[in-house]
């Protein structure tokens, strides 16, 4: 049976391409803090969470905010640097989130303290011995509210049914942007250390769903105060070519993930096409892995960068992700008019896959 292909309006740009089912539900879903709300899961016994501990254990809860606009705020609370506050993973914007961030105990200014900031709260839960790390973590736990959708709780659930074990494991859209997701192409430029075109696509370049202050912003090459990313970039070229990995650290090396994820999401559409996913290999290596290179050369050529994956292991390393999406104990019920559809995904699978499935055209991103 064929597949469909290009289910919703950002797939080409994220190089996303096939669903796994013809079915979808025809409501409008837009997800937004009260009506989609991610939770964090962690292997807590693993950790060794408890009353004592070298670092504290902060339950950090966000509502339409970032994770790193979350961690600034917090760490201005906390008089420390940012980068001394640890977190796992990156939770959606456009989203209630509750996740978990670490900071040495030494650094608290008070003990058992409860941290609020706009968009924010963060209260301390225990106490783990050593640096978390991503082996900790399980998954998250998702939560979509439709509004008046009451009817379609059977259907959803057959979909659930029908997909379960073979969505392909695509990179959502948050990952690339949704107003602006051009992350993959800022990312291929730090790879090729094309700072001209960097600055160019960072600062300069309009995209039609950015508000009209940032629009005419980049029209005009002067970034306002609250494009913070693009004014230090801006601040620091103006004094001479610099790569962004210099001047932005760690977001530049999310770009450069950002490419890594989109000549993923090519390469699993173009095997897709091949053999469909039955045939799909269980886990496929990311691009920075030196055994990928011969399988990602084809599709990097045609982006003008055949070098690339060599490259791209020097920023963010080597590793492999399953090749399809296994929803873990979902829960679809009604309440009122309103349908309540709950899953959780393991590490790194995206809940937005998951809703192009369900919702098709229907889902709103902005």
């Amino acid at each position: 049976m064929s597949l469909p292909r290009f289910c919703h309006r950002l797939d080409r740009i994220c190089g996303i391409e096939y669903c796994a089912t013809w079915s979808s539900i025809p409501v409008l879903y837009k997800p937004g803090p009260r009506s989609f709300y991610v939770r964090e899961l962690l292997d807590e016994q693993a950790m060794r969470l408890g009353d004592s501990g070298e670092y504290a254990v902060l339950l950090l809860v966000k509502r339409g905010i970032d994770t790193f606009t979350a961690v600034r705020r917090l760490a201005r609370l906390l008089r420390v640097p940012p980068g001394n506050i640890y977190y796992l993973g990156l939770k959606d914007r456009a989203a209630t989130t509750i996740q978990h961030v670490f900071v040495k105990k030494t650094l608290l200014r008070r003990s058992g303290g409860l941290y609020r900031g706009p968009g924010f709260t963060a209260r301390v839960i225990g106490y783990i011995p050593s640096k978390p790390s991503k082996k900790h973590l399980i998954g998250n736990r998702f939560t979509l509210i439709v509004a008046r959708a009451a009817g379609y709780r059977r259907r959803v659930e057959e979909i659930i049914e029908e997909i379960n074990g073979r969505v392909p494991s695509y990179y959502g859209y948050q990952r690339f942007g949704v107003s602006r997701p051009n992350t993959h192409i800022l990312g291929k430029h730090v790879v090729l250390a094309d700072h001209i075109g960097f600055y160019e696509e960072m600062v300069n370049t309009p995209y039609p769903g950015e508000p009209g202050p940032v629009y005419r912003a980049r029209i005009t090459g002067r970034p306002l105060e609250s494009q913070i990313y693009e004014r230090r970039y801006y601040s620091r070229v103006s004094r001479g070519s610099i790569p962004p990995i210099h001047v932005l650290g760690p977001v530049a090396r999310l770009y450069v993930e950002a490419y890594a994820a989109y000549l993923y999401n090519r390469l699993l559409s173009m095997l897709i096409g091949a053999t469909g996913t039955e045939a799909l290999p269980p886990r496929l290596p990311m691009p920075g892995c030196p055994s990928a290179h011969e399988k990602y050369r084809d599709i990097a050529a045609a982006e003008g960068a055949p070098e690339a994956p060599g490259i791209i292991g020097g920023y963010v390393g080597c590793w492999e992700r399953e090749t399809v999406i296994r929803i873990h104990d979902p829960v679809v019920r009604a309440v009122g008019d309103n349908l309540i559809v709950e899953f959780s995904l393991g590490p790194g699978m995206y809940a937005s896959i998951i809703m192009r499935e369900l919702f098709k055209e229907h889902l709103v991103l902005s």
